[in-house]
């Protein structure tokens, strides 16, 4: 199994205390291997793995998610969601069926697993419109997210993940667009002290496992295997969202400045959320039946309470 994330973090120490519950349930019959993220690279390596079958399955992340199907990256597109309670409500509604269409294909999809909201974070200044058009934005390679930046009128710079601290150092880029985890994990913290105070994007992975190698293994076996994994992806939202939470926190302690959007920039920030929408490119497009149940349920959002915490996803 693959799984993005380095050693020794609890997220890795969730997803063992998983393997361990699968082989003491299954007498040792069922032993899954971990593949761990090594240090300064992207988890693009693990998912190519698993398309290829050299790994079982595991935790795909980020662009990897489209090429599952073009539902999956639904809760993904830029400026879409305000809150983690408005992401919930959403999700409460919309997992289970993205996660049927995701399995009938060659893999079974066991659940979403958040990544956090990722931040637009700066060195320079980032409260209007135009301060965004001049900042330089790191992204990891050429594709849809660059081309989205550019059809907005932002600067892109294609960097690898091992050459962004350097970057924001020597003025290659000026921004960069992550969770406040990963911007601490990667030490981008100490070249930028801006923060734009919405969501830029909402990021996430899907756990996936392929067909042939659950359907090598016993009717309980499977049920083990898949009870036991959907479980660690609910446990691991909450550690995700609680280390995301700390992030926050960490770069206020630091004296990092938080930029609340004025009303200029919130009208701004709504013409390029319908612009994102129109020119997503075919891979990356949700169907219409998805789409148009997302923007329902955002709505619908703002007419209720839902109570605070990550999703609790209930797959029976």
């Amino acid at each position: 199994m693959g799984v993005p994330f380095p050693e020794d973090t609890r997220e890795l120490k969730i997803v063992g205390e998983a393997v361990t519950s699968i082989a003491s349930a299954t007498n040792g019959q069922v032993k899954l291997a971990l593949s761990s993220l090594p240090p300064n690279q992207t988890g693009t390596g693990l998912a190519k793995k698993i398309f290829d079958g050299e790994l079982d399955g595991g935790l795909v992340m980020g662009n990897d998610i489209a090429s599952l199907h073009p539902d999956a990256l639904v809760y993904a597109i830029p400026f879409t969601f305000k809150s983690y309670e408005q992401v919930d409500y959403v999700r409460r509604h919309l997992d289970a069926g993205i996660l049927q269409k995701l399995s009938a294909g060659p893999y079974e999809a066991l659940g979403v697993v958040e990544g956090g909201f990722a931040y637009v974070m700066s060195s320079q200044a980032v409260a209007s419109a135009d301060d965004w058009r001049k900042r330089k934005i790191w992204v990891p390679a050429e594709g849809e997210f660059s081309e989205c930046l550019v059809r907005l009128g932002l600067k892109a710079v294609v960097l690898p993940l091992g050459g962004v601290r350097t970057g924001l150092g020597d003025g290659t880029v000026d921004t960069v667009i992550a969770p406040a985890p990963v911007a601490i994990l990667q030490r981008w913290h100490t070249k930028i002290k801006k923060v734009f105070d919405v969501p830029f994007l909402y990021t996430y992975g899907i756990w996936i496992v392929r067909d042939d190698a659950l359907n090598k293994l016993p009717a309980d076996e499977q049920k083990i295997v898949r009870e036991s994994l959907s479980r660690s992806c609910r446990e691991l939202s909450t550690a995700i969202r609680e280390r995301n939470d700390e992030g926050r926190d960490v770069l206020v302690s630091w004296g990092h400045e938080f930029v609340a959007p004025d009303a200029a920039m919130q009208k701004q920030w709504e013409q390029w959320a319908e612009e994102v929408w129109q020119h997503l490119g075919k891979e990356h497009k949700p169907t219409a039946e998805v789409e148009d149940e997302l923007r329902e349920r955002i709505r619908a959002f703002g007419k209720r309470k839902e109570p605070k915490g990550a999703v609790q996803l209930d797959r029976g």
